[in-house]
């Protein structure tokens, strides 16, 4: 039974398996992403001085995070995060990271 664990877990029947790393596959420094609607219009504006993407789990971190919305009367909601120690639950987090 744990040989059959151990190779649904890992994807290897080998003893040499490694769990997967957490390791950071992209980092963006100082972006900028903008939103328009169908008439060219700006909606959005979301920025940070720096981005990790982690490909394992394909969760995100963001430090920083700027968000300004822009409503159709041409009011702004501004909204800013701070920076987040990685958490340990991965599936908190990756919901974390859809949220922002």
């Amino acid at each position: 039974m744990a040989f059959l664990v151990l190779t649904l877990a890992t994807g290897s029947s080998g003893g040499d398996a490694k769990p997967a790393r957490h390791d950071p596959d992209a980092i963006v420094e100082n972006f900028t992403v903008q939103r328009l609607d169908g008439s060219g219009k700006l909606r959005y504006t979301f920025s940070a001085p720096k981005m990790t993407h982690f490909s394992d789990d394909g969760s995100g971190e963001v430090l920083y995070p700027h968000l300004v919305q822009i409503a159709e009367d041409g009011g702004q909601f501004l909204r800013n995060g701070e920076s987040r120690a990685p958490s340990v639950d991965r599936a908190r987090r990756r919901s974390y990271t859809a949220m922002c």
